[in-house]
C-alpha cells in the first residue's frame, strides 16, 4: 500500500501493488521500495521484491527480483546510502539467521550495481541460539562491507575517513 500521511490525523491509502507472498518489511531508497518477502514461485525463491515508486499513485512491481544464496525467507530490510541490508531466516530444526549486504549503487567492487540491479557484497550466518553478527564464522557483517568498500564502511561505523 501507498499511504498519504500529509494529514497525520487522517492517513489515506492512495495506491497499492500486489508484491505477492507474505511481506515482512519495507525499505525505501530514492524511487524504489525494497520489500522483504517469503515469496516462492516455481523456479526460484525470491527474498526481495523491488517496486518502482517514482509515481506513488501508480507503483510498479519490477520483474527483476533478488534471490539470496540460501533457502530462506527475508524478514528484515534496511537501506542506507549505496547499501541494502537484508536479514533472512531459514531452517527447520535449528533456525539459521543470515545477514546480507547488497550494493544498490555503483561501488569500486560492484560497478554494475544499481537500484534495480542489486549486487551481493557479502553474507554472514548465525546459528539459532545466540551469537552476534560480529561472531559469525569469525567474520562479521561489518568486515564483509569493509572488504567491499573500506572507506564507506569506516564512514558507516562512525570512524574518520582516510
Amino acid at each position: 500500500f501507498v499511504v498519504d500521511v500529509s494529514d497525520s490525523s487522517d492517513p489515506r491509502k492512495v495506491a497499492e501493488v500486489n508484491a505477492k507472498g507474505r511481506l515482512y518489511s519495507v525499505a525505501v531508497s530514492g524511487n524504489y521500495a525494497y520489500v522483504a518477502t517469503d515469496q516462492s514461485d516455481t523456479s526460484t525463491d525470491i527474498e526481495v521484491r523491488i517496486i518502482n515508486i517514482t509515481n506513488p499513485l501508480a507503483p510498479t512491481l519490477l520483474p527483476l527480483q533478488v534471490n539470496l544464496p540460501s533457502f530462506s525467507d527475508a524478514r528484515a530490510i534496511a537501506a542506507d546510502g549505496p547499501y541494502l541490508y537484508v536479514g533472512t531466516v531459514g531452517g527447520t530444526a535449528a533456525p539459521q539467521f543470515q545477514f546480507h549486504v547488497l550494493a544498490i549503487a555503483p561501488l569500486p567492487v560492484a560497478p554494475l550495481a544499481s537500484p534495480v540491479n542489486p549486487v551481493l557484497l557479502g553474507s554472514a550466518t548465525l546459528s539459532g541460539g545466540g551469537g552476534s553478527a560480529g561472531e559469525a564464522g569469525g567474520r562479521g557483517l561489518g568486515q564483509g562491507v569493509a572488504d567491499a568498500d573500506e572507506d564507506e564502511a569506516r564512514h558507516h561505523r562512525g570512524e574518520a575517513r582516510q
